[in-house]
Formats: structure tokens, C-alpha cells, sequence
């Protein structure tokens, strides 16, 4: 939704002057907060971001390096592997699992969000006791086309003319581009550079055999309602 907000304002097409923003989801990068803050000179403060789930509203923070910190007094958050096994510190894990030690009433004990997460080896700077950590994205928007797997944040899908622009995979070696055009009149204008950019990132990943077609069908929102830029085969989370 962010990034949706600084396009539009990007574009000239949103007048407001927010001082504050906050963001709670799975990744929030470096890039898209440089163009927020470009965007946006009117906010006054730095960009919250805040790591949650509908699960728990507060499993870490984020410090004034840059680093996510788990609230260990509240939550246990442990990165694992396929077999639900702990990763090393360093390691980038398969997914996650959460006990919300505050919840008497319908408790939590090792749920499993999904998310692929690294803690660092090493002591944050900031001098925070409690373990900090990166993240990659969720389990469920990851693209596996034979033994290649891609975060959806390899794919640049941006365009002035789309409001949205979706990258769908249809099976294992064909991908879909779909789009909420703001300019109907020239829509191979505005496909046809997604589409090499989507084809340039298999390519250099060494997938020159995947297809990617464009579709006139509009963009697919999850069973839960939540819009993905990227959906692979499976994912309906």
C-alpha cells in the first residue's frame, strides 16, 4: 500500500502532506523507503516499521539501526528448517514459528507463520539485549521453478500507466501478467516492458524455458482478501 501511495504521489495524483508513517508486514526495503522519504518531504519523523501478524500485533521492533528486535519478553520467535528444526544464527530459514507468551486465552505455541527469517551472529549496535533479526519475505509468495527459487522482490513491477500489476504463476514454466490500467487505449505499451523485465530476471537466474504472457484478466486477491504482487502456484494464504 506504500508503495502504491508514493507512485501516486510520484505522479502528482496525491496531495497530502503526511508527517508520520508506519508500516507493519513482512518486508519493507531499503529502496522503497529512500522513495518514500523523497516523496514525502513533509513527514517529520523517521518510518516505523513494525514486525506483526494477525496472530500477534507486536513480535519485534524496529531499532535506529535498521534492525528488527524480537519483544522476548512477550513473544518466542524461532527460525527453522523444512523439518521444523532450528537454523543457525546467520542461516536464512525456511519459516518460523511463534509462541505469544502473553495469550491465556487462546494461546499460540510454535505457530507456524510462514515467514523466512536470518538472525544476525552478531550484537546489534544499538545495544538492545534482545536478538535481532532480517527478513525475507513470506514462505508463501516464494517462486520455485525447478531448483530455482526467487523472492518476489526480484521482480520489478511498476508502471505509471497501472495502478496495480500482478505476476501470477500459471504452472511450474508459464507466468501471467496481469494489470489495473489507469491508460486503456495502449495497453501492449505498457505490458510489453513488465513482460521483459519479468523475462530478464529469469533469465539471469538462468530459466531462459519460462513463458510469460500477458492476461487480461484482473488482478487475483488471495482467499483472505490480500493483494500479492506475485503469486506462485499454491499460494491462496
Amino acid at each position: 500500500m506504500l508503495e502504491i501511495l508514493t507512485r501516486e504521489k510520484e505522479a502528482g495524483r496525491l496531495e497530502i502532506e503526511p508527517k508520520f508513517f508506519k508500516v507493519a508486514g513482512e518486508t519493507f526495503t531499503a529502496e522503497l523507503r529512500n522513495r518514500v522519504e523523497k516523496a514525502f518531504p513533509s513527514l517529520e519523523f523517521r518510518i516505523l516499521d513494525t514486525y506483526a501478524c494477525t496472530e500477534c500485533l507486536f513480535m519485534a521492533f524496529e531499532c535506529d539501526c535498521g534492525r528488527q528486535h524480537v519483544l522476548e519478553d512477550w513473544v518466542i520467535l524461532e527460525a527453522v528448517d523444512e523439518n521444523n528444526q532450528p537454523v543457525r544464527d546467520g542461516e536464512l530459514s525456511t519459516t518460523a514459528l511463534l509462541t505469544v507468551l502473553s495469550n491465556h486465552v487462546q494461546p499460540f505455541i510454535r505457530y507456524n507463520i510462514g515467514d523466512r527469517l536470518r538472525f544476525y551472529r552478531d550484537p546489534c549496535p544499538c545495544g538492545s539485549p534482545f536478538r535481532s533479526f532480517q527478513i525475507e519475505g513470506r514462505q508463501a509468495t516464494v517462486v520455485r521453478v525447478g531448483n530455482v527459487t526467487l523472492s518476489p522482490l526480484a521482480f520489478d513491477l511498476e508502471h505509471d500507466s497501472a495502478q496495480r500489476v500482478q505476476l501470477v504463476q500459471t504452472s511450474e514454466c508459464v507466468f501471467e501478467v496481469r494489470a489495473d490500467l489507469l491508460d486503456h487505449e495502449n495497453p501492449d505499451q505498457i505490458f510489453e516492458p513488465i513482460m521483459q523485465s519479468v523475462s530478464e530476471v529469469f533469465a539471469k537466474n538462468g530459466l531462459v524455458d519460462v513463458k510469460v504472457e500477458k492476461s487480461n484478466a484482473p488482478p487475483h486477491l488471495t482467499a483472505s482478501g490480500k493483494f500479492h504482487e506475485v503469486i506462485p502456484l499454491k499460494c491462496d494464504a
